[in-house]
């Protein structure tokens, strides 16, 4: 890498300084006075960089003489160093109220230039520097996956998928389980607790009005009690005295004769 001056002749007194590292380069009637490690000088005054890293980054500024001490060119140069961008993970934090905060973590890096793209459902949501989006309880219940993706000028990585999941007010778990899960499995249960209890009244009803037509069945053919007794009453009476032949035939009266 090479930061060129421009001035229109060769120095023979140049000085090459780093914003944060001092005095990087210091060459004075042909011989080197400063130099940093990994660095060289053209003939023109040129800074050349072997290979640089990210203490490298930062703002570099010139001047040049020549051999009668007089200025002839002065100027800066800057080098931005971008590390490879880490892979993210996205953090979730739920609130009390069942909203959300969503951090994409960037292992503690502190590369400032790095952008965060977040999306909802593969599709762009927020594009900025801050690492965190927020979501509403009711876009939490949505149930969607949701992901960030950090990249700067050079690189760029995205994290896994997130379903968020949180617990919000008068929601939660019940018995170990999700609350909506639990619902419907007692909505489920209800149903089918209906479905048990028509069939069971069907077939009470269906059982008792059989043994309702097997009684009135039995009852048309048992003689009813009152034509007993009746015909009992009219068994046990004696037979009729025949009265009209006695009348007919009377019995003959006694004649008594008297003799005097």
């Amino acid at each position: 890498m090479k930061l060129s001056t421009k001035n229109n002749e060769n120095p023979s007194d140049i000085k090459w300084v780093h914003d944060r590292n001092g005095d990087i380069l210091r060459w004075r009637d042909g011989n080197i006075k400063v130099k940093a490690e990994g660095v060289s000088k053209d003939e023109d005054g040129s800074l050349r960089f072997q290979s640089v890293s990210l203490k490298d980054t930062g703002t570099y500024t010139y001047t040049a003489f020549n051999t009668d001490g007089t200025e002839i060119g002065k100027g800066d140069a800057e080098i931005k160093v971008y590390e490879k961008v880490p892979k993210p993970t996205v953090k979730i934090n739920c609130s009390a109220d069942g909203n959300a905060a969503l951090t994409c973590d960037m292992e503690n890096s502190k590369d400032q230039s790095l952008t965060v793209s977040w999306y909802e459902d593969g599709k762009l949501i927020q594009n900025e520097i801050k690492p965190q989006v927020f979501l509403s309880s009711t876009q939490v219940q949505e149930n969607k996956p949701y992901s960030c993706e950090t990249h700067n000028p050079v690189s760029r990585d995205e994290s896994e998928s997130v379903t968020v999941s949180c617990e919000g007010p008068g929601l939660g778990k019940l018995f170990g389980l999700d609350f909506w899960i639990v619902v419907g499995i007692l909505s489920g249960g209800g149903a089918l607790l209906l479905l048990l209890t028509c069939v069971l009244i069907i077939c009470a009803w269906s059982k008792k009005h059989q043994q309702d037509e097997e009684e009135f069945g039995l009852a048309d053919l048992t003689p009813d009690h009152t034509d007993t007794n009746t015909k009992a009453q009219i068994q046990a009476q004696p037979p009729p005295l025949h009265q009209d032949e006695d009348e007919e035939n009377p019995a003959p009266i006694p004649y008594l004769s008297t003799k005097h």
